[in-house]
């Protein structure tokens, strides 16, 4: 089966090497302006060092959230079982967009403060609009 190319754009706000070279944590910089939940965040970091991986051909060793209001750094190793998993998420969700395959998610919760439901049939209908 040829590779299929799917590009995500995005990437993490640093990344940081060991002065020996051999270690590399990739750092995304939070605020509390900007709060998601940690599991969103756990996911974002493992698909950067997936894209870092596929990039460059090394595994990051750490993944870190980094607070700036509280100046604080959350270390923890790369969860390669993660990796997999968001491998495979990676792979469902480029398969979709390839087949323009996007089922509707509706809720009267999310879809009342989505900044899409001016444009979403399916969650006007739930939103009451």
């Amino acid at each position: 089966m040829p590779r299929q190319l799917c590009s995500l754009t995005s990437g993490s706000d640093r990344s940081r090497s060991a002065l020996a070279g051999d270690e590399v944590t990739i750092v995304d910089l939070k605020s509390k302006d900007r709060v998601q939940a940690e599991d969103v965040t756990e996911t974002q970091l493992h698909i950067y060092a997936l894209g870092y991986r596929e990039l460059t051909g090394r595994d990051a060793d750490f993944v870190e959230i980094y607070n700036l209001e509280e100046r604080q750094k959350k270390p923890r190793s790369v969860d390669e079982d993660f990796i997999g998993d968001v491998r495979e998420d990676v792979r469902g969700a480029a398969s979709a967009l390839r087949k323009n395959d996007f089922p509707t998610k509706t809720s009267k919760r999310s879809c009342s403060t989505c900044d899409y439901l001016g444009m979403c049939r399916a969650g006007q209908a739930v939103a009451g609009r």
